[in-house]
C-alpha cells in the first residue's frame, strides 16, 4: 500500500530565496515521525506547504491524491490538520469558543459534543478555564488549547509545529506525555521540533532537515547512533 503521506522533490522559494530544495519523505498510517533541524532549516515551511498555506513545487500526495494545488480548507476537509508554531489562538475568545473553531467545518453536532468532552478529559486544565479568554492563560495552557483545538478537527494526520516552543521543561514534558497518549489512539503525527531530545521521546523515526534538504533519515535508534546527530543536536561528543 502507498504511504498515507508521500512527498517527492518538494521545493519552496520566497522570491529568489530557496527554502526547501528537493525534500522527500513518507509517513505510513499510524506512524509518529519527527522533522528535526536548526532554526531556519525549513521545518515550518515544510508543514505549511503540506497544509496548503505556502505554494510549492514537486509532489505532495495524501492517501494517493496529489494535494499541492488544493486550497487549505479542502486539505483540512481531508483531515490533514496543522497545529501551528506559536499556537495562533484567538486570544479574545473563550477557551470553549477556540475549541469550537477547531470543528468549524464539521456538521456532526453530536460527535462534536463528544469530541469536546474527550479533549477536556485529555486536558483537564482547559475544563477549568473553559469560559476564560484564551489570551489570559499561561503558555503551557495555551499550547494545550492549540493541540486540543486541532483534535477538534478530527485529524487523520496531525502536524505539530514546534509544540514545545517557549515552554518550561516540566511543561514540555507534560505536552509530550499527552502526545504519547494521543499516539496510542493510532493517529498519524508529523512533529517538527527543535528540541531533539524531547522529540526522540515521542517519534519512531525522524528526518534531519538542514539548509532546506533532508541530510539524514532513519529510526530514532539509528539517529541516536549517528555521530553528526549526537554532536549537533544532542550535545554529545
Amino acid at each position: 500500500m502507498a504511504p498515507l503521506l508521500e512527498i517527492q522533490d518538494l521545493r519552496v522559494a520566497y522570491g529568489k530565496a530557496a527554502i526547501l530544495k528537493g525534500v522527500s519523505l513518507a509517513l505510513e498510517k499510524g506512524e509518529v515521525v519527527g522533522v528535526i533541524g536548526p532554526n531556519g532549516a525549513g521545518k515550518t515551511t515544510l508543514l505549511r506547504a503540506i497544509a496548503g498555506l505556502t505554494p510549492s513545487e514537486g509532489d505532495i500526495r495524501y492517501a494517493g491524491e496529489r494535494i499541492n494545488s488544493l486550497p487549505a480548507h479542502r486539505i483540512v476537509r481531508r483531515r490533514v490538520i496543522l497545529c501551528p508554531e506559536r499556537r495562533r489562538l484567538f486570544p479574545e475568545m473563550s477557551v470553549r469558543r477556540n475549541l469550537e473553531m477547531g470543528a468549524y467545518l464539521r456538521r456532526d453536532k453530536a460527535e462534536i459534543r463528544r469530541d469536546l468532552e474527550e479533549v477536556l478529559e485529555l486536558f483537564p486544565a482547559l475544563g477549568r478555564r473553559l469560559h476564560n479568554q484564551a489570551g489570559t492563560m499561561s503558555g503551557g495552557e495555551q499550547q494545550m488549547l492549540a493541540v486540543a483545538r486541532s483534535l477538534m478537527s478530527r485529524p487523520e494526520l496531525l502536524m505539530l509545529d514546534e509544540p514545545s516552543f517557549g515552554l518550561a521543561p516540566l511543561v514540555k514534558k507534560a505536552i509530550m506525555q499527552t502526545l504519547l497518549h494521543i499516539r496510542r489512539r493510532g493517529l498519524t503525527i508529523l512533529l517538527s521540533e527543535q528540541d531533539t531530545k524531547l522529540a526522540f521521546e515521542a517519534v519512531e523515526k525522524a528526518y534531519v532537515l538542514e539548509n532546506g534538504r533532508i541530510n539524514i533519515a532513519g529510526s530514532t535508534e539509528s539517529l541516536l547512533a549517528d555521530p553528526h546527530v549526537k554532536e549537533a543536536y544532542l550535545g554529545l561528543a
